[in-house]
């Protein structure tokens, strides 16, 4: 009896652990993914992709979830801008941070914050561009960032 309530505590211990490796704080990624914002309003190439699960630190700091994807899109920044701001800058309440390359948009809405960067090339730093293809010269490209925090 006694070793059967041990094992039982092991195992328990064991399995509360490994939810705790693997949780993290919330949003978890799967509900960044889901945000309206990551979805181009305007016809476009995606360039790329990247995903992170949010996880806890465990002494360290917290990682969030963020999902960054970049767009190439037809037409000039400025039009993109106005795209992007018109589908979604009342949902997240989009404002101005940047007006030179890169244009900067920044909002939120609940717990997920966003950013749109517009300009030449894909706006994330040159460490995390390397999954991403290269736009066209002289396209448009529109970056876009969905993070819980």
């Amino acid at each position: 009896m006694r070793i059967t309530v041990v094992a039982l505590l092991v195992v328990g211990a064991v399995a509360g652990v490994a939810e705790l490796l693997t949780g993290g704080p919330g949003p978890r990624l799967d509900e960044v993914r889901t945000e309206a914002i990551l979805v181009a309003p305007v016809p476009a190439a995606e360039l790329g992709r990247r995903e992170q699960q949010s996880q806890w630190g465990l002494g360290l700091p917290d990682s969030h979830a963020f999902v960054d994807i970049a767009y190439q899109v037809a037409g000039t920044p400025e039009e993109a801008v106005s795209a992007w701001t018109q589908a979604y800058g009342r949902q997240y309440g989009l404002k101005a941070r940047s007006s030179r390359d890169p244009i900067t948009l920044v909002g939120s809405s609940g717990e997920i914050v966003v950013s749109v960067r517009v300009g030449t090339t894909v706006e994330l730093p040159d460490s995390e561009r390397s999954d991403f293809a290269l736009p066209a010269e002289g396209s448009t490209v529109v970056t876009v960032t969905a993070s819980a925090g």
